[in-house]
């Protein structure tokens, strides 16, 4: 994959709230430059207040908390989360197929999650604002090159898993 798509692709999800609405059309101009097959999908929820990040996304819980960030305006379901989830072994190893969760990874650690929607694409939520399905590596050079494949979990036992490692209780 196009090392110039990936470092466009950090430019266009840098967080930066200014560029939620020129996001479709950043992405149009980008593959001017770079092709690529990346396509923008439905928003997966229309409340504002359930923005979701890409592991909220990946493990269903999008809706099921009432408030997703903690005081602080952090993600309860967040990277630190998912390594648990990962190195307490709930998320097992899997080959990649259609519905498998793919996580990118660089050596200063997980990254990003996903959903597969095939062996070779998937669909994450990138930055701020949008879901989009992509190839494994159309993605941002931020999210890392390595990938791994999880089996699924329920997202009624992500949010038991979520409740202990935030040692509350479940709404």
């Amino acid at each position: 994959m196009s090392q110039r798509l990936r470092a466009l692709l950090d430019k266009l999800t840098d967080n930066d709230v200014t560029k939620l609405a020129s996001f479709p059309a950043g992405l149009a101009a980008i593959s001017a430059e770079a092709p690529h097959s990346i396509r923008i999908l439905s928003a997966p929820s229309s409340d504002p207040n359930t923005e979701p990040n890409c592991v909220m996304y990946a493990l269903g819980l999008i809706g099921k908390l009432e408030d997703p960030c903690t005081p602080l305006g952090r993600y309860y379901a967040d990277m630190r989360f998912l390594r648990s989830l990962i190195d307490s072994g709930v998320l097992h190893p899997c080959s990649p197929t259609s519905g498998c969760l793919a996580s990118w990874s660089s050596p200063g650690g997980l990254k990003h999650i996903g959903k597969l929607v095939t062996a070779y694409r998937a669909a994450s939520k990138w930055g701020i604002g949008y879901v989009c399905e992509h190839a494994l590596l159309e993605v941002p050079a931020n999210y890392g090159d390595h990938i791994s494949y999880y089996a699924p979990l329920k997202p009624d036992d992500a949010l038991e898993h979520l409740a202990r490692f935030h040692h509350w209780v479940r709404p």
